[in-house]
């Protein structure tokens, strides 16, 4: 892995917040009620304005997700490494899944189209690393209604190298959801379908935009990728000796 550009100190010591919102995906409007992040940090908007939670177990510096219920109540978050549960103790199989310390969007958490009680984790690993892209499922019926990964579905891999962003957007039909990475290496953005039989793992792939490539000096894989609400926009940011961004 190559080493990260200096210009990226201020992303990481200042910006950590934003990466939870381009982590997670706020389905609904109480889903995304509860905010942990950075190091023990965390905060809630069930009260209407910002208050500050201090109880996470989260230690991080960029990607992390956090998924509450439809009430604002907390369901689990998690760095795309380790898995917490709302009494911000790990699940009994949350460890050890392959997003990293130092993925801009290391994980992302989608609910299961028509089931209220599983949700996908997908993960992202760091610039280059083959671990690349995966999911993994969650069941709130397991260890006593706290949650736990589904031990045969913990580590699904998708794709190897890929850059480290990940974000999620519903399908056209309001119903099925299309979580997008990109590939290292050329300009592919690969969306992936999940409906309620489960993901397809073959994605629709665009070729647009820039080549994504690891080396110092050139534009590469850190930064944060978003789609828009309705799903005809999307931005990736990108940088690596190259200042800016993307739009296509």
């Amino acid at each position: 892995m190559a080493i990260k550009n200096s210009t990226l100190s201020f992303l990481r010591q200042s910006t950590f917040i934003l990466l939870v919102l381009f982590s997670s995906v706020a389905f609904g409007q109480k889903q995304a009620t509860n905010w942990f992040f950075g190091i023990n940090a965390g905060v809630s908007f069930s009260a209407g304005s910002p208050v500050a939670r201090t109880d996470g177990s989260l230690n991080t510096y960029e990607g992390c997700a956090t998924i509450s219920d439809e009430d604002g109540n907390l369901i689990f978050y998690t760095d795309g490494i380790k898995v917490w549960n709302r009494n911000h103790r790990i699940m009994p199989n949350g460890r050890g899944l392959l997003g990293d310390p130092s993925s801009s969007q290391s994980a992302i958490i989608i609910p299961f189209p028509n089931d209220t009680t599983k949700f996908y984790i997908f993960t992202v690993a760091a610039t280059n690393n083959p671990n690349g892209l995966n999911y993994g499922v969650v069941d709130m019926t397991l260890d006593g209604g706290l949650g736990d990964m589904v031990l045969s579905q913990r580590i699904v891999h998708l794709e190897g190298s890929v850059a480290e962003k990940v974000t999620a957007v519903y399908h056209a039909n309001q119903e099925d959801i299309w979580v997008i990475a990109h590939k290292m290496g050329n300009a592919n953005f690969l969306a992936y379908r999940v409906t309620s039989t489960g993901v397809q793992t073959t994605p629709v792939v665009s070729t647009v935009g820039v080549v994504m490539d690891d080396s110092v000096g050139t534009t590469g894989a850190i930064g944060c990728l978003k789609a828009s609400p309705d799903g005809k926009k999307l931005a990736s940011a990108i940088s690596y000796g190259t200042a800016g961004g993307l739009i296509v």
